[in-house]
């Protein structure tokens, strides 16, 4: 094995770009929190109101988010159209939806007063499993910081001669 081959290679490879995912995801959150309050106060009071504003809220923190890990994030690593990469980005984040919930679900059969300790359990997995899928089937690039030639992105060394 060589240095920076195996997991903990393959962990500073991709934590800069791992940090990244993770600042949108958290602003994510706050534009999710502001669309939700928005939405509660044109629906009506009620449990289907808020169901209603949690998935209005949901849409618009995922179109946020795909927009600051195309342009931020995944810059330069997409292969396909905006909207391909939207599709895919929307499906991946629906499982680790999915992934969040079941986690939840499930640490709460074993403890049912560890509600926040579930909660952020769950999205710690669903986050982890979404920038692993994302980074191995919608933004696929050779390394981080490299496109999808391998080639280094960003800065190019001078040619000699």
């Amino acid at each position: 094995m060589t240095a920076g081959s195996g997991g903990f290679g393959l962990f500073r490879a991709h934590a800069a770009s791992f940090v990244r995912y993770s600042i949108v995801g958290a602003s994510g959150v706050l534009v999710n929190l502001g669309i939700y309050l928005l939405a509660l106060r044109g629906l009506a009071p009620g449990y289907t109101g808020v169901l209603i504003a949690s998935t209005v809220a949901f849409a618009g923190a995922l179109l946020w988010n795909f927009a600051g890990n195309f342009l931020w994030t995944f810059r330069g690593e997409a292969r396909g159209s905006v909207l391909y990469h939207l599709g895919l980005y929307a499906a991946i984040q629906l499982v680790s939806y999915a992934l969040n919930e079941s986690v939840l679900a499930g640490w709460l059969l074993v403890d049912p007063g560890a509600k926040i300790a579930a909660q952020l359990i769950g999205v710690l997995a669903g986050s982890v499993w979404g920038y692993a899928a994302n980074r191995r089937w919608n933004f696929r690039s050779a390394a981080p910081g490299t496109g999808p030639d391998g080639a280094a992105v960003g800065w190019k060394a001078p040619k000699v001669g």
